[in-house]
């Protein structure tokens, strides 16, 4: 019997071909279904790399029911190869010719993150059957791959570039996001974003879950220096009050606006907020901050290429 099992596991391997990554080179027999697996092995080339599945806040489970169609390579072309990605494109049939009527399975109901598997995944061993066919392809050079240290941290949620939307969780004291540029790599952490400071304590007022993005500036005041802001994209879990009885002395968090923050002062006669800004160029810019500067760069060095 348990030979039997392990034959059909294997037998349903074998079904599931990966030949290609290119969409316009996908044929039907490169559909593959991978339904309610937990762990879904996939030929690759002749050797088999192990697909998993994970929510947006981080949790193993099983592929969604009807996960079925086509992996493929993803990238845009104004950024670096470095954020390529292998995304899974689901079909309502195996024909190719219908691959742009499908729609690239999700890490959450909200459809705000795509399933993927970044160049920083694929540069470990493990899925040394995908590394190898994206450069068989062409799809990528190896200077894609050296970035990325031999024992690199999971990098599946960084920022390849400034206005790159991420997400925090603002019941989490710290929220570390790595950075991926061409050149360089580091970790950008979302620290005590919307803290309240007063009586000598410091706690978060709030507790939801949002997708923001840093942006620059546009004020007058900041046009001297390379100030960030941070915009509310959209509020994925409704905001709640950690304290039933809080004051809002730290704005409320607004789908569509910039963050705010408090004055930090104790003096209950000042009731001025202020935009929370990071300025990049400053010398005692905080540790959290500093690889703001790796993309604020990277952004600099593009538009001076192609000036």
């Amino acid at each position: 019997m348990v030979s039997f099992l392990r034959s059909l596991s294997t037998s349903r391997t074998l079904r599931r071909l990966c030949r290609t990554l290119q969409p316009h080179l996908l044929n039907p027999g490169d559909l593959i279904d991978i339904s309610d697996r937990a762990l879904a092995s996939v030929n690759v080339g002749g050797r088999i790399t192990r697909l998993i599945y994970r929510k947006s806040d981080g949790r193993r489970v099983s592929f969604p029911p009807n996960t079925r169609g086509f992996l493929y390579f993803h990238h845009v072309p104004q950024t670096p190869l470095t954020t390529g990605q292998i995304r899974f494109r689901i079909t309502s049939e195996n024909d190719p010719f219908n691959f742009h009527l499908g729609k690239d399975l999700t890490m959450d109901v909200n459809r705000h993150f795509p399933w993927t598997i970044p160049l920083s995944t694929i540069s470990k061993p493990s899925f040394a059957p995908l590394k190898d066919l994206l450069l068989q392809e062409g799809l990528v050079d190896d200077a894609s791959f050296n970035i990325f240290p031999a024992k690199s941290r999971k990098v599946s949620r960084s920022l390849h570039y400034l206005e790159q939307p991420f997400i925090v969780d603002l019941s989490h004291v710290s929220t570390p996001i790595p950075v991926v540029t061409p050149h360089a790599m580091g970790v950008v952490r979302i620290f005590k974003l919307l803290v309240d400071h007063r009586n000598q304590e410091s706690y978060s007022p709030y507790r939801g879950r949002l997708l923001l993005r840093f942006e620059r500036s546009t004020l007058p005041e900041h046009a001297r220096n390379t100030i960030l802001v941070i915009r509310v994209i959209k509020v994925l879990e409704p905001i709640t009050l950690s304290r039933p009885d809080y004051d809002m002395h730290v704005p409320l968090p607004i789908e569509g606006r910039l963050l705010e923050k408090s004055l930090k002062g104790l003096d209950s006669r000042v009731e001025g907020k202020r935009l929370l800004t990071i300025n990049v160029d400053s010398p005692t810019l905080r540790n959290c901050w500093q690889d703001l500067r790796l993309l604020v760069g990277a952004e600099k060095l593009e538009k001076d290429i192609n000036a």
